[in-house]
């Protein structure tokens, strides 16, 4: 993980990490999180702005689901034209955030800390509405399978009540040294 400005690491026992970052996982690993705000995302997924979709993460269950939820701006750069004057999400943005939501939910687990996960697949992908300007995407991500390092998770978008799209992602989980995306480079 990335050593944040003005925490101080732990060196007992041979803890790696910040002290607030063990906290979280600490409390995770205890009774679980309902909920999990940007900066806790960061420490768990290497996404950082503007590639990190998620807003906050509304329940977690580690190694089993999150739901997440996104809020798509009108003058965000997340919308794209459809015609008619019409803007709304890409239906390849939205599949991104189901990733980075089923990704908080394998990352959240102590045995997975520092590891990342990389798209292998995609299986039963449909999109059935557009995500327009101002609304609230909520993904809920539902871990299916891992086996060793390979697993599968099945992912919905919703905007209210409606169903945007539906998909199986599948993923690998690798190490993430040097893969760790730097807060201070901006990448």
């Amino acid at each position: 993980m990335p050593r944040r400005e003005g925490i101080p690491e732990l060196s007992s026992a041979g803890v790696s990490g910040s002290c607030l970052e063990q906290v979280f996982f600490n409390a995770i690993l205890r009774k679980g999180c309902s909920k999990v705000e940007r900066w806790q995302i960061e420490m768990i997924i290497p996404h950082r702005p503007p590639f990190l979709l998620v807003d906050k993460i509304i329940e977690l269950v580690p190694g089993q689901k999150a739901v997440g939820l996104t809020m798509v701006s009108e003058d965000g750069c997340l919308l794209a034209d459809c015609g008619g004057g019409k803007r709304a999400m890409p239906g390849t943005l939205v599949l991104e955030v189901m990733g980075q939501v089923g990704a908080v939910a394998v990352l959240s687990l102590p045995e997975h800390r520092g590891k990342i996960t990389m798209l292998a697949g995609i299986d039963n992908a449909r999109f059935y509405g557009n995500v327009p300007p101002c609304a609230e995407l909520r993904v809920e991500a539902e871990i299916t399978g891992l086996k060793m390092n390979i697993g599968r998770r099945r992912c919905r978008a919703k905007v209210g009540e409606t169903v945007i799209a539906k998909a199986d992602l599948l993923f690998v989980l690798v190490d993430g040294v040097g893969l760790q995306m730097s807060k201070k480079s901006g990448v």
